[in-house]
């Protein structure tokens, strides 16, 4: 198979960042071929000379390389209407935009029983977000804290923490928590934002669709096909903080029925201010590679294969325990991580009835954390497999099955220590969800139930019924009742915690956090 760029005139932006003491705001210039008229180039780069004099040297010097290449690369280039299309669409179009993550099926945005937030591509391109956590700012009922240049603490419905396991992250469908803890490593999740489709956030239980964990809210990251992606990209960024560089590379190749994206990307966060303005050591780099491959070898067939490498090293001086007074001592808490992982999916959609279809799913991923709180190398295989079936109109049937094993090897570390060398989980869970919603009727009903078996809490049942009422063309309610649970994670039932020292005589006492087996 055979692969050539496309013959669209490359894109190439750069971006320049002052960021005030509060590190949250970044101002950003922009240029792209397909959008920038000549005019309209002239006048921000009037604005340029303003802002340089801010950076050191190096970064000067690069902005004003790519300055160049910019103005060369957008002459001739043809007009991108795509923005111009989406505010075009009037309410009820808008409204009518299709989902996945409610119930596994697609359906309308404007009539699905469910706290649904979408954020769309053209939202991100304009946010002048760096990361998806500041992506997922945009969205109404979620708790985003950065805790340091790379850290960040994500929830819904409150109960925000580092390690905060109640809110299930997806990329593509795939769960990507840590068996560990339950949680989400935020600085691991370094997916180019240019590669991203939409973000779909349901607030609420969502245990009876995606199963464990999914107790406050999913968060569903759909990547963008490889057959609607549009020129190769270059992007670099610099600034004096957050982040002090960053460079993205994509190469597009397609073909008549297929497609290859491959993104490469690092990026240096730089280090915050402290109280007294002085450096707080808190430096993150993070190194990623991901690739996506799309075949459709005939009509209602397609083939996904993605691939993902990312690499986060984390330097930090946090305060921990000591044995002697005053108890307390700040020391480095350096980390590196280290994630690899492929995905295969098939799906197969009956020609005659779209609303047929059946697909498989394999995912196998490997992590190797080193950190001063806690260190594991774990892998993870996953499998699933999903038939949806159009009972009549109006009525639509989705059941399947899936397992999950992962082999876990965590070894002691200063803080935390691990009662086990290696252990060996497995989970093995069934569903189904019943749709009924005539186009004539102003009601809907969904009800299904997912049953897991897991090796730490034996049998779950997490059941869902969610009704809606079409009041007007303007009015909609919706009501559901769920049951979610969170699966118990190795840190609460093998884990030993070290959490300070008494002041006794003659010598101090240790006070340790023992787990739970139970």
């Amino acid at each position: 198979m055979n692969f050539w760029p496309s013959p669209s005139t490359p894109r190439v932006s750069f971006r320049s960042s002052n960021v005030q003491p509060t590190n949250e705001a970044e101002t950003h210039l922009s240029v792209e071929e397909s959008t920038m008229s000549r005019p309209e180039l002239s006048r921000i780069l009037a604005r340029v000379p303003a802002r340089l004099h801010r950076l050191p040297p190096p970064a000067r010097c690069a902005l004003l390389l790519l300055a160049a290449i910019c103005v060369t690369s957008i002459i001739g280039a043809e007009e991108n209407s795509s923005l111009d299309n989406l505010k075009s669409m009037s309410i009820e179009e808008l409204l009518s935009i299709e989902i996945v993550s409610a119930s596994r099926q697609t359906s309308k945005y404007a009539t699905t029983p469910a706290a649904v937030y979408v954020i769309s591509r053209e939202d991100i391109h304009h946010s002048g977000a760096t990361s998806i956590p500041e992506v997922l700012r945009m969205a109404p009922g979620l708790h985003v804290a950065r805790l340091d240049s790379g850290r960040w603490a994500v929830s819904a419905r409150g109960f925000n923490s580092l390690y905060a396991n109640k809110l299930l992250v997806l990329i593509d469908g795939r769960s990507i928590y840590s068996e560990l803890f339950s949680g989400v490593y935020w600085e691991l999740l370094d997916l180019p934002l240019a590669d991203i489709e939409r973000i779909e956030i349901i607030r609420g239980p969502g245990g009876a669709t995606w199963g464990a964990n999914a107790v406050n809210g999913v968060i569903n990251i759909i990547t963008r096909k490889t057959t609607d992606d549009g020129p190769p990209e270059l992007e670099l960024a610099a600034g004096s903080t957050a982040p002090r560089w960053s460079s993205t590379l994509r190469y597009i190749g397609k073909g008549d029925n297929s497609g290859l994206r491959i993104s490469a990307s690092a990026i240096d966060r730089g280090e915050f201010d402290d109280d007294t303005g002085r450096s707080s050591g808190d430096s993150t780099r993070n190194f990623g590679l991901n690739a996506r491959y799309d075949w459709t070898p005939s009509k209602g067939k397609q083939l996904l294969l993605t691939a993902n490498v990312s690499q986060a090293q984390l330097n930090r001086a946090v305060s921990t325990i000591s044995s002697a007074p005053p108890y307390r001592q700040t020391q480095r808490a350096d980390a590196s991580s280290l994630s690899q992982s492929l995905l295969a999916r098939w799906k197969s959609t009956d020609a005659s009835n779209e609303a047929n279809s059946w697909s498989a799913q394999a995912y196998l991923a490997k992590l190797d954390h080193e950190g001063l709180f806690y260190s594991d190398r774990s892998t993870t295989l996953d499998l699933e497999v999903q038939r949806t079936l159009a009972l009549r109109p109006g009525h639509t049937l989705s059941f399947g099955a899936g397992a999950r094993f992962w082999r876990s090897a965590p070894h002691d570390a200063p803080v935390v220590h691990s009662l086990t060398n290696t252990s060996n989980f497995s989970l093995f869970s069934s569903f189904f969800q019943y749709e009924w919603s005539p186009e004539d009727s102003r009601f809907s009903l969904s009800l299904g139930a997912k049953v897991e078996d897991n090796d730490f809490t034996g049998f779950e049942f997490q059941p869902t019924i969610a009704g809606s009422w079409k009041l007007s063309d303007h009015s909609f309610l919706w009501a559901s009742v769920s049951r979610a649970v969170k699966t118990p994670d190795r840190a609460e039932t093998e884990s030993e915690l070290d959490a300070f020292y008494l002041p006794t005589q003659p010598l101090p006492t240790l006070l340790r956090v023992q787990p739970n087996p139970d």
